[in-house]
């Protein structure tokens, strides 16, 4: 019996503590302090209503698919009333795809409430070990996710942002005060206004011993803030400050005043480090798409590295109205081979920056492929082996290309699954030409570069799912025609000469099947750099529809 009881306890529902659809506070506060190592947030037939929240260490809270927690009408009237708190908290997993925390923001703006600008979704002070995946979180009276400090005790630490979705926040999608070892990734973060900066993510230490070190920002979409998108203020660090260390990677951000803001706000005593911006793209229509000051040369480093700055753009009307991003389940695929093992020729797109593809082993064995680099402009090029990694990760074998010739090469593999095989290709592009088994590109983010080639991409729509397929050329000289194609192969939508960004919206019932996407050269202009994006579908494209899933 007594068994019984603590095995029952390692997890619990929150609607065995009660459930009130007026006010259900005291349940879900008894759920977070019940100690069970997992507490299950289960959707109701109405929204959990609930005044602030706090989350104590050692725990995994999983929201159920449909949960929905909403700020309770009239309270959180203190400034620094968030829905869920986390102080100094360790070792804590938060999920919820498909659940949404909700605020009301635009009560707070009027009376009985103190004007503030710290009522947030999820307040994170000085934890470490925290991952948080999933949640839709809308409308704070603050930020969608706010990393500080809890007095003198140190930045958050070992943080995972992942598959969020900040809408609608007042001052900021998320605020990084001081963190180190952070990872935000796949996350979008749209819609903020009310009180400045209104920046999509805002980095800003407010104190010198704060910082921003080993932070990784990738594969997000930053649109439609009121404020810049990616925002760094560092006016409060100083020389003496931890040196910045942040990547942002193929990232897209569009539609807000600015791509990409930096200030420094000092004349003198700058902080040093870098922040580096990777195969992103920045876009504005009315301003340019970044502001960095000029500094000395001791302050931070800022860098762009295959990005590319546009000043108008289409893009961020696309992305309100697209669908949400549909990440790969291995699971839900099913490989289809209509010549097992045999080297089929694939449409030979070529890839800027270098590509990665996902790859299926119906059994240990041998799989053949051909593929080249091919040599962009002036800068040196040198061909880097292809690298083979197994579903956990792991690397487990390279191949060598011969310069820009065409090369055969093949894998062994000690078991069945799937397989990812990378080339990187600096500013220079890399293809595939042929393989033995299903093979698809996987976008290394939500663009995917493609240099000089013509012919047709696949990619799946699961049933009554809809998505958008956008595509653009790279400036108003190198353009592109494009024209898709339902799975009976009835053509739907054609352009030509498409340089910003151009889109084929799906509407709400698309046929399921291999959908296909055909570029051609366009009429009258130069034929060279394109994009593509698919948001809605999942985002891999297959070069042959005899060999997919």
């Amino acid at each position: 019996m007594m068994a019984a009881v603590a095995a029952a306890e390692d997890v619990v529902k929150a609607s065995s503590f009660g459930f009130d659809s007026v006010d259900s506070t005291d349940a879900l506060q008894k759920a977070l302090d019940s100690g069970a190592k997992k507490i299950v947030i289960d959707a109701q037939s109405s929204p959990w209503i609930t005044r602030p929240l706090f989350v104590r260490s050692n725990c995994e809270i999983v929201f159920e698919r449909g949960a929905e927690v909403v700020a309770k009408k009239g309270e959180f009237l203190g400034k620094n009333d968030s829905l869920f708190t986390l102080k100094c908290c360790e070792n804590v997993k938060i999920s919820g795809y498909g659940a949404v925390l909700r605020m009301r923001r635009a009560d707070y703006a009027a009376a009985p409430y103190v004007k503030a600008e710290w009522r947030m979704s999820l307040n994170l002070l000085s934890c470490r070990n925290v991952t948080i995946e999933g949640l839709a979180l809308v409308e704070s009276g603050g930020d969608g996710v706010y990393l500080g400090v809890a007095r003198e005790n140190g930045p958050c630490r070992d943080i995972v942002l992942r598959d969020i979705v900040c809408d609608r926040h007042y001052r900021q999608g998320i605020s990084v005060i001081s963190a180190r070892n952070l990872l935000i990734e796949r996350c979008t973060l749209r819609g903020t206004a009310g009180t400045a900066p209104a920046a999509g993510i805002d980095f800003e230490p407010n104190r010198p011993g704060e910082e921003l070190s080993d932070i990784v920002m990738r594969d997000c979409i930053v649109t439609s803030n009121h404020g810049a998108g990616i925002q760094f203020y560092l006016g409060q660090l100083n020389a003496s400050s931890k040196p910045v260390s942040v990547k942002i990677l193929n990232c897209i951000s569009t539609g807000n005043s600015r791509g990409f803001w930096l200030g420094n706000g000092r004349e003198h005593a700058f902080v040093r480090g870098s922040v580096t911006c990777e195969n992103s793209f920045f876009a504005t229509k009315n301003a340019p798409a970044t502001y960095i000051p000029p500094t000395s040369g001791d302050s931070v480093a800022v860098s762009f590295k295959n990005c590319r700055l546009v000043d108008f753009q289409a893009l961020h009307s696309l992305l309100e109205k697209a669908p949400a991003r549909r990440e790969f389940n291995p699971a839900a695929a099913h490989p289809f081979d209509a010549r097992p093992g045999e080297l089929v020729r694939l449409s030979p797109f070529r890839f800027r920056n270098g590509v990665t593809y996902r790859f299926y082993m119906t059994a240990p064995g041998e799989a053949k492929f051909s593929g080249r680099f091919t040599k962009v402009g002036k800068p040196d090029f040198k061909a880097e082996p292809v690298v083979f990694k197994d579903a956990e990760g792991k690397t487990c074998a390279t191949a060598s290309i011969n310069g820009t010739d065409e090369t055969p090469f093949s894998f062994k593999a000690e078991k069945a699954g799937f397989y990812t095989m990378t080339a990187k290709a600096g500013s220079h592009a890399f293809g595939l030409s042929a393989a033995s088994v299903p093979i698809a590109v996987v976008p290394s983010g939500p663009v995917r570069s493609i240099y000089a080639t013509t012919g047709t991409l696949f990619f799946r729509a699961a049933e009554d799912t809809p998505f958008v397929i956008a595509v653009s050329g790279d400036n108003a000289k190198e353009r592109v025609r494009a024209k898709a194609a339902d799975p009976s192969g009835n053509m739907v939508w054609e352009a030509d000469q498409i340089f910003d960004w151009t889109a084929y919206s799906s509407g709400k019932r698309p046929a399921a099947g291999l959908w296909q996407v055909t570029f051609a050269h366009p009429t009258g202009h130069a034929f060279e750099d394109f994009s593509i994006l698919l948001q809605g579908a999942v985002p891999e494209f297959f070069l042959t529809p005899e060999k997919c899933w």
